[in-house]
């Protein structure tokens, strides 16, 4: 199991100890060699708290000072690249972010591939800089809305509506 260990710098005994339990970056308070508490982060979460220790480390050099970077909430249609799937074979493909489960912790994304077909649930996705082709994006949310809607009767003005819906506007 890798761990990493940041020592206090006055008491010896005391640190820091960052690992993985689970799906979760897990850091405890380690004092006189017992744990004293215990914090389970998210990937995204502890992505961000490093940044931020980076950046006060830059401070204190007098280096230049950077802010944290803020990481970009997800949005359904984003293309993705997969860190943690359902199923190791897709483990670092692209895709398009389909479907965000709030009420799922192990496997809250919902993948599609450039085509819209399902590809996998995920666990950890990241952002990918380059923008989804903004037509397949489009056809993406149709056919979201399309399998939302169907078991109604239902317009194409209804799915366009309700693609409108999905993309926020």
């Amino acid at each position: 199991m890798t761990e990493y260990i940041a020592q206090c710098r006055w008491v010896r005994s005391d640190h820091i100890k960052a690992h993985v339990v689970g799906n979760y970056v897990h850091l405890d308070e380690v004092s006189d060699g017992e744990t004293q508490a215990g914090v389970a982060l998210r990937v995204d979460t502890a992505r961000t708290f490093a940044r931020g220790i980076l950046a006060l480390a830059d401070e204190i050099e007098g280096g230049e000072v950077a802010e944290p970077a803020t990481p970009q909430p997800l949005r359904v249609g984003d293309r993705v690249r997969i860190v943690r799937p359902e199923q190791g074979e897709h483990n670092g493909k692209t895709g398009i972010l389909e479907e965000i489960d709030t009420e799922d912790d192990l496997l809250p994304y919902r993948i599609a591939d450039e085509n819209g077909a399902f590809l996998t649930w995920a666990g950890a996705v990241e952002k990918v800089d380059e923008p989804a082709n903004a037509d397949d994006y489009r056809a993406l949310l149709l056919v979201r809305a399309s399998r939302m809607l169907e078991d109604t009767e239902h317009t194409a003005a209804d799915l366009i509506a309700l693609a409108r819906f999905l993309n926020g506007e």
